[in-house]
């Protein structure tokens, strides 16, 4: 026992007294071991934890049937209530349903108003999904159907938790409803709203069996969400999804033309249960990154047994007299795991420190891309993990420090003046270890490089536009019935949201910039996408509808192609321009600018046909959605109601524009409109690359720990290597030999390990990252340019690595290496 404390007491001293060993392998470890135990934090929550909010998750299942109605375009089917309760009734009745239909919904409560998010829902689905009733009644009573719940958080902030809440009524959709009961917030399932604003949830309710009696209104894009709960061997098929889609459109839609749209088209059925379905696309990021930290955790174990091989080398005579005194090697390898508890246990302590703020920062940076991100602690079970990772580091030095033990070399390393490279010293584990990283670092490498390649493009493709000052000034419909009532126009010039509009821009002029009497930016949340059969081809066509305003065109530089502008005279004629895009799909690669003065037929009706007077050129109008929105485009001058009533300006150079400024100049334009927002075109693509440039971040920080942990290596390798031969190159020195030969032989000492570890590396990364990509199919196409820039990127670094220990060692004086060795 005393021989273990005084290793205890000997690793505590050689915290301070060697800080060349304690400090690289306390921060190094300890940071990587940060990062794994935040990404174990994340998929403990994400992955194996119990869902706050739902009860009985094992059994509820997300139903999704899903029509292709183009390339690239798919919506839900399953977004009405009157579906879902046919579907109810189509299968055994001891499943459990429910519905929640998703939107957002401006709310006044006691004359302040909230944006919140409005779930439609049929009526017992949250408490089929284990919801927690905090206050009120169930929301199968005989009177849902009259008023609503809100959710806690919203309870919170608007009634301070007071109980009288169900006496109070809030304002919304252009009527007054009573609070009937208040829901714990629905946090599990991703419903588009911010979790940084809080969860503001109003729920509505109707029976399913009422929405039965419904007609089918054939409407499609609504977002959705269906669950069902039962055991597995009641739950429908998907092959009896299809069957029961096929049976719905037959019984309820009765005119021909768009029973056979419906039937015509691609059809995609899927049963997952609830937690895959809320996870998403965060399943797969969360695998990667353990993967990734995991990868680097073991870089830098690596590193830290090359020192350590070094350290203990340095210690054979030690060995050897504890080992001639009849010691057995697996108490010194006691002794030695004893020995770097002190240091193992600072690095576990900083990892968990580090780790806690690692967690701490999340929401600021994955923003609203994890769900669940408060619940996202450092835990007992995280804890444990961590003690249990440097564990195994520990007790993996210890035996791989006396791994191969010979007695015989011991010996005669005793018995050795201690000069020149000794036998016992375990080379050719360092460089095995050493090809094995520089073959990791290459793969991750790799991997890292085409996925931040694929995210670069991305977020800065070009657009087909340039992105000036401009601002998207809106306002909030607080009466729904009205905001319907603004589309039902038979000629849109005149018409009272035409005029609404012009009243707008009037009062917009105020603010000193140049008014563009279009309702969104040309990056943009909302598109308008229409589809069609083609009276020719009888294809079904699908486009963007964008609006146009006088100056759209030249104002962000969409360049024009052929033909012209539209100009105010076209405002009462089927004049449009359209992208290069819709030119080229109805003419060809080659004759698409004689699409200029020719009309289209937009369907079978006769007033369904425009006039094409311009092709400009194509735009991206978002980034990073969903769905694929690299459409033909048509704009025209009749614009449409949409969520808000916005418009856009464009501001010189250096001006912004505040809510408060904007407010003062419109905000009384109608009592029926509210909440001035104020959304710069710089903030919308700062929003909408968020993801994919986090994404982004993230590999390029995970290539750069990998570049750096191998230069590491590397460089330690080649800085022990070139320190083991000081008293060789000392000699070669005093006898005349050039510094420069000298270098070559240390770096052809070397250059077989980097050879063999970068062929190997190239090779694996090669067929590695092919074979992940077979797997995942977010991962993109492999790219040669890149993996050969890893290659030569990775050579110059370790080259660089080998050389600066190696040449360091070389100038220094022989004569006092020969006195000090």
């Amino acid at each position: 026992m005393s021989l273990y404390l005084s290793a205890a007491k000997q690793g505590v001293i050689r915290l301070f007294t060697l800080p060349r060993l304690s400090l690289p392998l306390i921060v190094t470890l300890g940071l990587t071991l940060a990062a794994v135990l935040t990404v174990v934090a994340i998929a403990n929550t994400l992955l194996l934890k119990p869902l706050p909010d739902i009860k009985d998750e094992k059994n509820i299942y997300s139903v999704d049937v899903t029509l292709h109605i183009s390339d690239g375009i798919r919506v839900p089917f399953l977004s009405e209530l009157n579906r879902v309760a046919h579907m109810q009734q189509y299968y055994s009745q001891e499943l459990g349903w429910g519905h929640i239909q998703v939107g957002d919904s401006n709310v006044e409560i006691n004359t302040r108003q909230y944006n919140a998010t409005r779930l439609v829902s049929a009526s017992g689905t949250p408490e089929m999904l284990g919801l927690d009733l905090v206050l009120g009644q169930s929301t199968s009573s005989e009177e849902a159907k009259h008023g609503v719940w809100i959710s806690e958080s919203l309870w919170h902030v608007a009634f301070g938790q007071r109980s009288n809440a169900l006496n109070s009524t809030i304002e919304f959709a252009g009527e007054t409803r009573p609070v009937l009961g208040v829901l714990a917030d629905l946090k599990s399932v991703d419903l588009g709203n911010d979790a940084n604003d809080g969860y503001y949830q109003v729920w509505l309710f109707n029976d399913p069996l009422e929405a039965l009696t419904q007609p089918e209104g054939l409407s499609l894009g609504a977002r959705g969400l269906t669950f069902v709960k039962g055991t597995a061997e009641l739950l429908p098929t998907e092959e009896s999804l299809n069957d029961w889609y096929k049976d719905y459109v037959e019984a309820s839609v009765t005119d021909e033309r768009p029973k056979a749209f419906l039937l015509g088209k691609p059809l995609t059925t899927q049963i997952q249960p609830v937690r895959d379905a809320f996870m998403g696309e965060s399943r797969m990021l969360v695998i990667a990154l353990l993967i990734a930290m995991i990868s680097l955790l073991v870089m830098a174990c690596l590193n830290l047994f090359n020192m350590f091989i070094a350290h203990y080398q340095g210690r054979n005579k030690e060995f050897s007299i504890q080992l001639c005194m009849g010691s057995p090697v697996q108490r010194l390898r006691r002794m030695i795991f004893v020995e770097n508890l002190p240091m193992f246990t600072f690095a576990t302590l900083l990892g968990l420190l580090a780790a806690h703020w690692l967690i701490r920062l999340l929401p600021v940076l994955a923003g609203d891309n994890l769900p669940l991100l408060e619940h996202i602690n450092i835990d007992i079970s995280s804890i444990l993990i961590g003690g249990l990772i440097v564990v195994i580091i520990n007790a993996l030095f210890s035996y791989i420090a006396l791994m191969h033990v010979d007695k015989h070399a011991l010996t005669e390393s005793l018995n050795s003046s201690g000069k020149g490279t000794p036998s016992q010293q375990n080379q050719s584990l360092g460089r095995v270890l050493m090809v094995f990283q520089l073959v990791l670092a290459c793969l991750l490498l790799t991997v890292s490089l085409i996925s931040a390649k694929q995210s670069f493009d991305k977020v800065y493709r070009d657009l087909g536009f340039d992105l000036p000052n401009a601002f998207e000034i809106a306002m909030d419909y607080k009466d729904e019935q009205w905001q319907q009532s603004l589309d039902t126009y038979e000629e849109y010039v005149g018409s009272e949201l035409y005029l609404l509009r012009e009243s707008l821009a009037e009062r917009l002029d105020a603010l000193g910039g140049k008014v563009i009497n279009v309702a969104n930016l040309p990056l943009r949340v909302n598109v308008e996408i229409s589809a069609f059969e083609d009276p020719d081809t009888q294809e079904t066509r699908t486009m963007i509808v964008a609006p146009w305003a006088e100056g759209f065109f030249p104002e962000f530089s969409i360049e024009l192609l052929a033909g012209r502008d539209l100009l105010p005279e076209d405002k009462d004629t089927n004049n449009v321009v359209v992208d290069r895009r819709f030119a080229e799909e109805r003419l060809g690669s080659k004759d698409w600018q004689d699409i200029v003065g020719k009309p289209l037929r937009m369907g079978r009706d006769a007033e369904n046909v425009v006039n094409v007077v311009g092709v400009v050129e194509n735009v991206e109008p978002a980034i990073g959605a969903p769905i694929d929105l690299s459409l033909p485009t048509l704009y025209r001058f009749r614009a449409r109601t949409g969520s808000r009533l916005s418009m856009v300006v464009i501001m010189p150079d250096g001006k912004t524009l505040s809510e408060q400024e904007v407010s003062e100049v419109i905000g009384d334009l109608d009592a029926r409109l509210g909440n001035v927002s104020v959304t710069s075109i710089e903030q919308r693509w700062e929003s909408m690359t968020q993801t994919t440039r986090l994404n982004m971040y993230v590999v390029l920080t995970v290539a750069a720990l990998t570049l750096i942990l191998a230069v590491i290596g590397v460089s330690g390798l080649s800085q022990m290597t070139a320190a083991q031969k000081r008293y060789e190159m000392a000699v070669r020195m005093a006898t005349g030999a050039k510094q420069l030969s000298l270098l070559k032989l240390l770096l052809k000492d070397a250059g077989l390990m980097l050879v063999l570890g970068l062929v190997l590396g190239f090779v694996v990364s090669v067929f590695g990252y092919q074979y992940m990509a077979s797997l995942v199919e977010q991962l993109p196409d492999f790219t040669w340019t890149v993996s050969m820039m890893v290659a030569l990127v990775l050579a110059l670094a370790m080259l660089i690595s080998v050389a600066v220990p190696s040449w360091r060692t070389i100038q220094s004086d022989p004569m006092r290496v020969l006195r000090e060795l």
